[in-house]
């Protein structure tokens, strides 16, 4: 949407005195994924280009704001490690990108859900920003929020320029072993001769 704001003068042609602005308004339909508005001022340059979360791979447009949380989930081990990359087209020299994850699940981003991404190196005309992460204690899916700005970015509310994309982080049990949580069952030859407390349990649990 155009705005044309006009001082001693008439929409159009000229006037002896005065003065004419124009700006631009940007209208979009925000996401209804509960979480805080977020996106930039403008996009007219750097914007985000392609999106990997460990093994899913999101090509993206030039957009203001984008939702993909019902499109593209991927699946991480709790306490598990998985790498983000972000490509950058148009990339301007103080432009930085912040991965914003909602680990409680409480449509909000303290200070220790927000992650500052890295440039990890150039190709061709793109910049690609990294960082290997831990994935949280529980289990379910999460919102994790990609933020591209200049001089900085912010988990809500609007940015310089740059672009904001969601997507869904679907947190798992550790199933093989390491630091996390699995599960397991007993074989039959142990069945009614394993005692089990404190049961149920969230913390340190005896075998007996």
């Amino acid at each position: 949407v155009q705005i044309r704001l006009a001082l001693g003068a008439t929409e159009c042609g000229g006037a002896r005195y005065g003065e004419v602005e124009a700006y631009r308004l940007n209208l979009f339909t925000p996401s209804d994924n509960g979480l805080c508005f977020s996106a930039p001022f403008n996009t007219n340059s750097e914007f985000i280009s392609k999106v990997k979360i460990d093994g899913m791979t999101n090509a993206t447009v030039n957009n203001y704001y984008s939702d993909y949380t019902n499109s593209h989930k991927e699946s991480v081990n709790s306490r598990g490690t998985f790498d983000v990359e972000v490509e950058v087209s148009e990339f301007q020299i103080l432009d930085r990108v912040s991965v914003y994850i909602d680990w409680d699940n409480n449509n909000q981003f303290s200070s220790s859900e927000a992650y500052s991404l890295e440039i990890d190196r150039y190709e061709q005309d793109k910049v690609i920003f990294s960082k290997s992460m831990v994935a949280g204690p529980s289990f379910g899916d999460k919102k994790m929020r990609i933020v591209l700005g200049r001089m900085g970015t912010y988990s809500c509310g609007p940015q310089l320029y740059g672009e904001v994309e969601v997507y869904t982080l679907s947190v798992l049990p550790l199933q093989n072993g390491g630091h996390g949580y699995h599960s397991f069952s007993p074989s039959p030859m142990l069945e009614g001769n394993l005692s089990l407390y404190p049961n149920p349990t969230s913390g340190l649990l005896s075998v007996k």
